[in-house]
């Protein structure tokens, strides 16, 4: 695989490179996706990874999720990043 080196765009908010992208050159990366079966595929298994490791409860069904904080891919990584939070404060605390 060719890496593809982003380019510098000056912002007078001093954002990042990678903030300061637009979604043109972004979507041109050859391992940027849009299909939501590629985002529900990666979500799945995030999800499958934090049920072997995570303790039991912290993460709810994908049927509760949907009910809790609805059906789109952001709503199943917000739950999946809570679940990790949650998963390091119990192990830390």
């Amino acid at each position: 695989m060719t890496e593809r080196r982003l380019k510098v765009k000056p912002t007078s908010s001093g954002a990042t490179d990678a903030e300061s992208e637009s979604s043109e050159d972004l979507l041109a990366l050859p391992w940027v996706s849009t299909s939501a079966e590629d985002c529900d595929e990666a979500l799945s298994l995030i999800r499958m990874i934090i049920e072997m490791t995570c303790p039991a409860g912290v993460l709810p069904s994908r049927e509760m999720v949907n009910g809790i904080y609805g059906p789109a891919p952001i709503d199943e990584a917000e739950a999946l990043a809570k679940a990790i939070i949650t998963t390091v404060e119990k192990r830390s605390g």
